[in-house]
């Protein structure tokens, strides 16, 4: 019994550790306009994120933190385009920091393209 409680409680730990273990960070994406395509929008501890893929293929799976005063209007225009799944042209600023284990930058303008 006391073997089969420490395998249970070492699964535990082990599973537990790897919540805590930062994301793998991804290369910063170059400061400036990119079209994209917004494949998650939504938010992280107070934060308002959005993950989005290049649309030319340049980079995938880029976290964005949409900017502190307008992210309310940013976060609308990432939902639309991720419910009609269009691209969109973002911009983002080269200033990676990690937020809870993510590397995000800074987006300060999403436009719907179509």
């Amino acid at each position: 019994m006391k073997r089969k409680s420490l395998i249970i409680a070492m699964i535990f730990v082990i599973g537990l550790s790897f919540t805590f273990v930062p994301t793998k960070s991804l290369a910063a994406i170059a400061q400036g306009w990119h079209f994209a395509k917004v494949v998650y929008a939504g938010p992280l501890f107070g934060k308002i994120i959005i993950k989005v893929d290049a649309s030319d293929g340049s980079f995938t799976d880029q976290w964005l933190e949409l900017n502190t005063p307008m992210q309310n209007s940013l976060l609308a225009t990432a939902l639309s385009a991720l419910s009609m799944q269009q691209p969109v042209r973002v911009w983002v600023a080269n200033d990676p920091h990690i937020l809870a284990g993510v590397t995000v930058q800074t987006c300060f303008s999403v436009l719907l393209i179509e």
